[in-house]
């Protein structure tokens, strides 16, 4: 269940806790679910991901071409060629960590925005602006207290693995242990996962 699917419409740091949901997708064992996910909802920009691309070494493909494999890696359909499996696997890391800060951005200033509108209302009575008032103070206390716990929940999920580049591989070089890892996280669902994240091109579900 997404975090983020609780919120309001339009509510401060909402598309900072739906990346983090992303997030979780991709580190419960399949790093192109939550890749894809962060590229098609629009979180990272064209330019964003052609630099990617370029810092990883994917020099093949487009960036259209490069999503469509994501898609197709989501799906557990097409695969990745064991020598770009390192490649592909930090790459989508890399997406997941660019949408994650380029959310976290738009959150502080929803965030400052709603203050600055509720730090407004203040001393005024009227039903309506008490209203507006009380409404915004749940939606601040919300959005802070699901994108501390989401982002708790990964970052807990990630430190029990080490990094992602120390994980990650091609098929052939992993042993069982980096693909079933042994760390584990608790999220606002009460479920948690210690899986690698190695099997971006296995048969995600």
């Amino acid at each position: 269940t997404y975090v983020s699917e609780s919120m309001q419409k339009g509510q401060p740091g909402r598309d900072a806790v739906r990346v983090q949901d992303h997030i979780k997708k991709g580190l419960d064992g399949n790093p192109a679910k939550g890749a894809h996910k962060c590229v098609a909802e629009g979180y990272v920009s064209d330019a964003q991901l052609q630099e990617i691309m370029n810092r990883n070494g994917i020099t093949d493909k487009t960036p259209d071409q490069f999503r469509e494999q994501l898609q197709g890696a989501k799906e557990g359909r097409g695969g990745v060629a064991d020598a770009e499996a390192r490649k592909f696997n930090n790459a989508c890391e890399d997406i997941m960590n660019t949408a994650e800060a380029n959310t976290s951005a738009k959150a502080d200033a929803e965030m400052a925005n709603a203050q600055k509108e509720l730090d407004g209302l203040k001393g005024k009575t009227d039903p309506a602006s008490k209203a507006r008032a009380q409404d915004l103070r749940n939606q601040l206390a919300d959005s802070r207290a699901k994108l501390g716990e989401t982002k708790a929940a990964n970052s807990e999920v990630r430190s029990g693995k080490s990094s992602y580049h120390d994980k990650v591989g091609s098929r052939t070089e992993m042993s069982g242990d980096a693909k079933t890892g042994s760390g584990k996280a608790t999220d606002t669902a009460g479920k948690g996962s210690g899986k690698g994240v190695g099997e971006a091109t296995g048969t995600g579900k």
